[in-house]
């Protein structure tokens, strides 16, 4: 049996074609945020859970490591743009993390 769009499938998904559509598949494509992840029991499924793990871990290191702003200068010249180079008027790094007014 085929589906509405004319591809094979299971004998329950043929007596309701609209079971394989995602009705979030259209929404998701303008966002990167975390929408209708599934669910399993009251829980999030273990993939979804590792990869909001994993993306937290890299943002969390991407805030904490050091940027090489003079690496980064070049790198966008070498783009043809022209880079300006600004200082925070914080003391430090913890400071301005907490207070980047």
């Amino acid at each position: 049996m085929t589906n509405v769009n004319n591809e094979k499938v299971g004998i329950n998904q043929a007596a309701n074609p609209r079971l394989d559509l995602d009705p979030w598949a259209h929404l998701k494509s303008f966002t990167r945020g975390r929408i209708a992840l599934g669910r399993v029991g009251c829980s999030l499924p273990t993939k979804e859970v590792l990869d909001f793990s994993l993306a937290h871990a890299m943002e969390r290191d991407a805030v904490h490591l050091p940027l090489d702003t003079e690496l980064l200068a070049t790198q966008i010249e070498a783009l043809g743009f022209s880079a300006l180079q600004l200082h925070s008027r914080a003391p430090d790094r913890a400071n301005y993390l907490l207070r980047p007014d």
